[in-house]
């Protein structure tokens, strides 16, 4: 046999673990990499920042649900990437960044644009590791793959140096290790033991939810605990990934989990036991006051995480989707019963919700709201629809009102609030479903980050829709700075009014403005119509989200406290104050 080049090693390292697309900003060093991909059939998908690349990549994950590949140039190409890094950091994402460098004998000596790549996502990532031999690249792409897919998933990073890609090895002397991540029934399950505990608990409950979180999806745990929630009769939350995983519409399902946004979930505070299904117990669930006094038991891959912040009265330390599994087959051993007043408690606060949803959406406003924006949206929406969220009061009213559909198919930066990387997830989630309905709404600042990702969208014909919430400002700074400082000290707020239509026909997409609330479905409807990359640029009155308004109050009460705290401070030359013994 010949000799093969370590491009051609990495790319047939990527093939073997599954990869058919590579998300990627031209860099010199990967440029025998996408060589590479021609001949052995892996589709490469350009974008215009490296940030957006690595998000856009992190976009297809979540709706593919599998690890997705990004590859960036050296330094600046990282230094950029590391923005997207970031969010899949946060929103435990199983994205696989690849950077080049220099040739690896120049690091350290004051390389080509060197910077201290490894270490710079080494705080981000589950592994970050400099490959200096091409024959030890399939290995490295394999660990990658199983250490971004295990536990909670997350970032992995590899550079690889020039000299590294273009090293000739004997093909012979090159083995490529199978996809263990993989690996058929490779999750792990919980004792049997607890399995009979938690369910005693939970037949014992009067008021018990069960709250879906982020590796409930990545586990694939829908078709189960649909399944679960049926049998055991239990009202049913799913948060940030799990979005969608159970439909909102299912009738133990009542939707999104942050009480926020969604009403039904402030009822999860009067619980007397939650299960929690794949997540942590962090500031999203007020580090277990969300729960109030309920007994919770908390199911979690990763074993170090449960009971943190907050304690737990049992732990199932497992995949959630083999614990589901789990509790199912044992659960349907039992005889369970509805528990009908709790259950007609979540429905009322779910009507008192679409009551408030429609009084808004009645307004005689001309100038439109968020609010109708999202009712329009919601009409052209069917069960196959993916969603994407970008900027703040915007995406509020938006959770407020929309409904998630289907696994995979609500997307945010819901735990790093990262602006801008609404319309590049849109792009991987048109990628990874190229039949489903698209659509991004988002604010204009939010959209002023990452725009010049939809001349990728014309230029890779994804047909995704985004629709602008256009209030010429940062939205919530402004309306916290009203009310802390008063109107006449606003700074640094006010946007340009954009016009973000004509700059999508000036990409070669279609464009349209809508001033009026009765324009908003017609010109929609075009937008959907028109095949190609859509953005509905809408002139919109300025109204604080609930979201905005619950960050403005919690601001307050960090503010008080902070005041009241430096109150008790000695003054300056002053000594400070003695404990009695």
């Amino acid at each position: 046999m010949g000799k093969i080049s370590g491009a051609e090693i990495l790319v047939r390292g990527l093939k073997t673990q599954g990869v058919q697309k590579l998300f990627t900003l031209p860099g010199a060093e990967f440029l025998p990499v996408y060589d590479a991909c021609l001949r052995e059939g892996i589709e490469v998908i350009g974008g215009r920042h490296e940030g957006a690349v690595v998000q856009t990549a992190e976009g297809w994950s979540r709706v593919a649900g599998e690890p997705a590949v990004a590859a960036v140039a050296v330094g600046p190409g990282h230094a950029n990437g590391v923005a997207g890094f970031a969010t899949a950091y946060a929103e435990c994402s199983p994205v696989i960044m690849l950077s080049g460098t220099d040739e690896s004998g120049l690091l350290g000596k004051g390389a080509r644009q060197e910077l201290p790549q490894v270490e710079m996502c080494a705080p981000l990532a589950k592994w970050s590791a400099l490959v200096t031999e091409a024959r030890r690249i399939p290995e490295a792409v394999a660990t990658a793959f199983e250490m971004a897919t295990g536990g909670f998933p997350g970032p992995v990073h590899l550079s690889l140096p020039a000299d590294t890609l273009e090293q000739p090895v004997e093909e012979d002397a090159v083995t490529f290790p199978p996809p263990r991540w993989r690996t058929p029934g490779g999750g792990r399950g919980t004792e049997d033991g607890s399995i009979e505990a938690a369910l005693d608990l939970l037949a014992t409950a009067r008021r018990p939810v069960l709250v879906a979180g982020i590796t409930a999806f990545w586990s694939q745990a829908g078709a189960a605990l649909q399944s679960l929630v049926e049998t055991v009769k239990v009202p049913l939350f799913t948060v940030e990934r799990s979005r969608g995983l159970v439909p909102d519409d299912h009738p133990y399902c009542f939707g999104d989990g942050s009480a926020i946004v969604n009403p039904a979930a402030q009822m999860i505070h009067y619980a007397d036991m939650v299960i929690l299904l794949g997540d942590k117990i962090d500031c999203r669930f007020g580090w277990g006051q969300v729960f109030g006094k309920a007994k919770v038991i908390q199911v979690c891959p990763a074993p170090a995480e449960i009971g943190r912040n907050c304690p737990v009265r049992l732990g199932l330390a497992g995949d959630a989707r083999v614990v589901t599994e789990q509790l199912l087959a044992a659960a349907r051993q039992r005889s369970w019963q509805d528990r009908t007043s709790w259950l007609e408690t979540l429905r009322q606060a779910r009507r008192e919700q679409q009551a408030r949803v429609e009084e808004l959406d009645s307004s005689l406003e001309t100038v439109p709201h968020a609010i109708h924006i999202a009712g329009a949206v919601e009409e052209f929406l069917d069960a196959d629809s993916i969603l994407v969220f970008d900027g703040g009061d915007c995406s509020g009213w938006a959770r407020f009102r929309l409904k998630a559909r289907r696994p995979g198919g609500w997307q945010a930066s819901s735990v790093l609030g990262h602006l801008g990387c609404g319309l590049p997830y849109a792009l991987g989630a048109q990628v990874a479903s190229p039949r489903s309905r698209v659509v991004l709404l988002t604010g204009d600042g939010a959209m002023g980050f990452s725009v010049m990702e939809f001349e990728t969208a014309v230029r890779h014909r994804l047909p995704v829709v985004i629709v602008v919430a256009n209030d010429a400002s940062w939205g919530f700074e402004e309306y916290v700075q009203r009310n802390w400082f008063g109107p006449d000290r606003l700074v640094a707020t006010a946007l340009g009014n954009v016009r973000w239509d004509e700059m999508a026909k000036a990409m070669g997409g279609w464009g349209e403005l809508v001033e009026r609330r009765e324009d908003l479905r017609p010109a929609l409807a075009r937008a959907f119509a028109a095949g190609v990359p859509a953005c509905v640029n809408v002139l919109t009155r300025s109204t604080p989200s609930p979201l905005t308004q619950s960050f403005l109050r919690q601001f307050a009460r960090r503010r008080a406290q902070i005041r009241q705290a430096a109150e008790t401070l000695p003054a300056a030359g002053e000594p400070a104050a003695q404990a009695a013994p």
